[in-house]
């Protein structure tokens, strides 16, 4: 590799860390057809340290790209103790949350920080197609309680989300049981989610 290449080897590591949403138009493809000469790899997606941080920026090629390799570690957490998944969920995704429950080393199950699950994540809102991919999962639980004995029947409840309480309950998930649904109610009439209340009875 000669200086130049190394020089912006360099630059490049040390700029990993920043969000990439680069737009390499005018004087940015100028910088690529230079990097490119000089050997080194522009992409967005060698910039990526893990899936984690592709999931955050939305790098749809770059999560691929991780998930293609069978020695990627789809389940690591990040530094606030979330899952790609359930940042993909965060995210409000809905490609990227599909590709990762179409890979079934995915875990939809695992609990993060306040021991919430992607599953809990999705009916505080977004697209409800997200929560349909998860529920497209025959290994996902509903059962699963939060640190405050809260399931995802509840989140549901909490955040008076009446289109989600209808996809739990018309999803047919065996571990989503009656008292959730009464714990659920309970929830919905004690903050007066009347949306909620309304599907869940």
């Amino acid at each position: 590799m000669n200086k130049t290449a190394m020089w912006l080897t360099t630059m490049l590591l040390s700029a990993s860390r920043i969000e990439a949403n680069i737009n390499f138009s005018s004087e940015g493809a100028a910088i690529r057809s230079l990097t490119q000469t000089a050997g080194v790899d522009l992409s967005l997606r060698s910039l990526r340290v893990d899936l984690n941080e592709a999931v955050k920026a939305r790098d749809a090629e770059a999560v691929a790209s991780f998930l293609a390799n069978r020695s990627t570690d789809v389940n690591r957490k990040d530094g606030e103790g979330c899952t790609p998944l359930m940042n993909a969920v965060m995210s409000q995704d809905e490609k990227i949350v599909g590709m990762l429950v179409a890979d079934p080393r995915v875990n939809v199950n695992l609990k993060g920080c306040g021991q919430v699950t992607a599953a809990m994540l999705a009916v505080n809102g977004g697209p409800i197609g997200i929560l349909r991919a998860l529920l497209g999962r025959s290994d996902l639980r509903l059962d699963l309680r939060d640190d405050q004995g809260h399931t995802a029947l509840g989140w549901a409840a909490i955040a008076d989300n009446a289109a989600a309480i209808q996809e739990l309950r018309n999803s047919g998930n065996p571990t989503l049981t009656d008292s959730d649904r009464q714990s659920a109610l309970g929830i919905a009439n004690q903050f007066g989610h009347l949306n909620a209340a309304s599907a869940l009875t």
